[in-house]
C-alpha cells in the first residue's frame, strides 16, 4: 500500500509499507536536503588529524528514506577520515551531478589509497584490508546494499598514496516510484 501522510515537520512524508516475512514494514520518503544531512554528519566525526571535509558546490535535496541516506554518507565520509595518512593537508572532497535518471555523487579523499586487487574486495561484508579491532569491515557492503535498494551502481578509482575516489549512482525518485 502506498499513500500520503501528510506533512512532517515541514516536510513531504511519503509512507511505502512492504510485507518481510509476514511483517509490515513502513519507510518514511522525505525531500532530504544533503546539504543539511552532510554537515549534521561532519559535526559526529572524530577527525584527529583536521582532515578538511568541503562541498564545494550545493548537494541536492532528493526523495529518499533519510536514515538510508545518513547510514551511506556516514561509512564514507568515516572511511575518508580514518584511512587518511596525511598528518597535515588530508582532505575529503564531496561532488554531486545530475544526470537524466540518476544522481551521481563523487567522494574523493588523499588518503592511503586502495590497491586495485582489492577493489571488489571491500564491498564484501567482514572484509578488512587491515587488523584493526576498531573496524568490523562492514561499512561498505552496506554502502553499497543502500546504492542498490536505490537501483544504483558503485566503483572506485584509487592511486595508493595518492587519492581514491568512489563514485556511486542513485536513481532519481518521483513520489509515484518509490523504493
Amino acid at each position: 500500500m502506498l499513500g500520503w501522510v501528510g506533512f512532517k515537520d515541514s516536510f513531504s512524508v511519503f509512507i511505502d509499507d512492504k510485507s518481510v516475512a509476514g511483517a509490515e514494514v513502513y519507510v518514511a520518503i522525505y525531500e532530504v536536503d544533503l546539504n543539511v544531512l552532510i554537515n549534521d554528519l561532519i559535526l559526529t566525526f572524530e577527525n584527529p588529524k583536521g582532515v578538511i571535509i568541503s562541498v564545494p558546490r550545493k548537494l541536492p535535496i532528493i526523495k529518499r528514506d533519510q536514515y538510508r541516506l545518513e547510514l551511506l554518507f556516514r561509512h564514507l565520509i568515516y572511511n575518508a577520515i580514518k584511512f587518511n595518512d596525511k598528518e597535515t593537508g588530508g582532505f575529503v572532497e564531496i561532488r554531486c551531478s545530475e544526470q537524466d535518471e540518476f544522481w551521481q555523487f563523487i567522494i574523493k579523499d588523499n588518503g592511503k589509497g586502495i590497491e586495485e586487487q582489492y577493489f571488489d574486495k571491500i564491498f564484501i561484508a567482514f572484509q578488512k584490508l587491515e587488523n584493526d579491532y576498531k573496524s568490523t569491515g562492514i561499512g561498505l557492503s552496506i554502502v553499497k546494499k543502500i546504492i542498490e535498494t536505490y537501483e544504483g551502481e558503485i566503483w572506485l578509482e584509487s592511486l595508493p598514496n595518492v587519492e581514491t575516489i568512489f563514485y556511486f549512482k542513485i536513481k532519481k525518485q518521483t513520489w509515484n516510484n518509490q523504493i
